[in-house]
């Protein structure tokens, strides 16, 4: 009976479960364009809105300082003229005059703390920004690859199925089975087309994500090169994870900065109230008679604004900020540590998948194809061999992706850099 089936099905077991092997090439649009890992990452770095934003802000905290390093006041010009009358007779008076406002109190200098601050904390923010569309395009990318392996396995499936329903019709021809049978087996042929439908849908939408992350026009969605296996990965311990953290996010160094920025704003209020001193210089001539040079100082007395309410809000503003900062730090610890355990599961669960399931599952074709040859078993063993190893194939491409998504994740929150290029500590 063996024999017979296999003759009339035209198909070994070794060919039919050949068709369940991975495929890592899986097929996409024609003109697509093709990306590696490092191109989708430059690409994306010279594309993404988000970092012109970042660089925008940028340019308006360098135009700050450079407004905060111009002295703020420019001379002042006056000219006047009169016309005198008295005791029969007429003159004409001429009054020229200069003045010039001084700055007092070294408000300028610590207004060029301020805009100092400000600039280091927006660079710091373009350096997180652009770790975090590395990140992002790094995310979707490998989501870009699950997804085109993905397809590639449920189209094994849908041929392996379409096989297996060929072989139960020829089975039934033969009055070997039932007409049960069949629709069973055209009901597992429907499954694995619903499957490949939704993967390709699935794989449709991570290119296009994958696209949107590098600043590419959708219809523009690239197809990723390479395949997928466990990232390798020098993997510090939590305390030196937290310490590096600490030390390397351009975030969290952007929020000591405003911190900073906050504190001298507070000193800057503080020097609002001393006056600033205004001389001048005049010359005036009376026609006919004298000329007149003379000179002025003028200052503002601080009685009815001492610049409390300034002084005031830059306080509860630095207040504020070390809160946040505080918070934020905290925040950091917490994404490290959820990020480590995200990472050391995934792994875990990929190496043993990979020891205890994969490995097994290719070593049993061998111990199928010799037990099917020698008729110690069926159809149904093969069917349900079949479909265990194409759900694992499935978890091992889900968990190798969950393992790189979870190495992203951790390097991202540590700031370490030690998977992905340009870590935060780079110039």
């Amino acid at each position: 009976m063996i024999d017979r089936l296999r003759c009339a099905a035209g198909l070994g077991v070794a060919g039919l479960l050949l068709l369940v092997s991975p495929a890592l090439a899986g097929e996409g649009a024609a003109d697509a364009p093709e990306l590696t890992l490092s191109q989708a990452l430059d690409e994306a770095l010279a594309r993404n809105p988000e970092l012109r934003a970042a660089q925008g802000m940028v340019l308006e905290a360098e135009a700050r300082l450079r407004t905060a390093r111009t002295y703020p006041f420019n001379p002042e010009v006056t000219v006047g003229a009169g016309r005198r009358r008295g005791a029969g007779t007429s003159t004409t008076d001429r009054d020229l005059g200069l003045a010039q406002e001084l700055e007092l109190g070294g408000k300028r200098r610590r207004r060029v703390s301020v805009a100092s601050f400000e600039l280091d904390a927006a660079r710091e923010r373009l350096r997180r920004a652009q770790r975090r569309v590395t990140a992002v395009t790094a995310a979707a990318f490998v989501l870009a690859v699950r997804g085109r392996e993905s397809v590639a396995l449920e189209r094994e499936s849908v041929r392996m199925a379409r096989a297996l329903l060929e072989i139960e019709r020829k089975r039934f021809a033969a009055g070997d089975v039932t007409r049960i049978e069949v629709n069973l087996a055209r009901a597992r042929l429907g499954r694995a087309a619903q499957r490949l439908e939704l993967a390709e849908g699935a794989w449709r939408a991570a290119r296009a994500e994958l696209a949107r992350s590098i600043g590419l026009d959708p219809r523009q969605a690239p197809r990723p090169v390479g395949g997928l296996e466990l990232p390798e990965i020098e993997l510090a311990g939590r305390d030196e994870l937290l310490r590096l953290a600490g030390e390397r996010r351009s975030d969290l160094a952007a929020f000591r900065r405003e911190l900073d920025a906050a504190r001298s704003r507070i000193d800057l209020a503080r020097r609002s109230v001393v006056p600033n001193l205004v001389a001048e210089v005049t010359y005036s001539r009376e026609e006919g008679t004298d000329r007149i040079l003379g000179g002025a100082l003028g200052l503002s007395i601080p009685i009815f604004n001492r610049r409390r309410g300034e002084i005031a809000e830059a306080r509860a503003a630095a207040g504020r900020v070390e809160a946040e900062t505080e918070a934020f730090e905290l925040r950091i610890r917490q994404e490290v540590e959820a990020a480590l355990s995200r990472y050391r599961a995934a792994v875990a669960g990929a190496r043993e998948l990979e020891t205890y399931v994969v490995a097994s599952l290719e070593e049993n074709l061998g111990l199928l194809e010799r037990s099917f040859s020698a008729g110690k078993i069926g159809w149904t063993d093969v069917i349900v061999f079949s479909r265990e190893f194409i759900d694992s194939r499935r978890e091992y491409i889900d968990v190798l992706a969950e393992a790189w998504l979870a190495a992203i994740e951790l390097d991202l929150a540590s700031g370490a850099g030690a998977l992905l290029p340009g870590g935060e500590n780079s110039p």
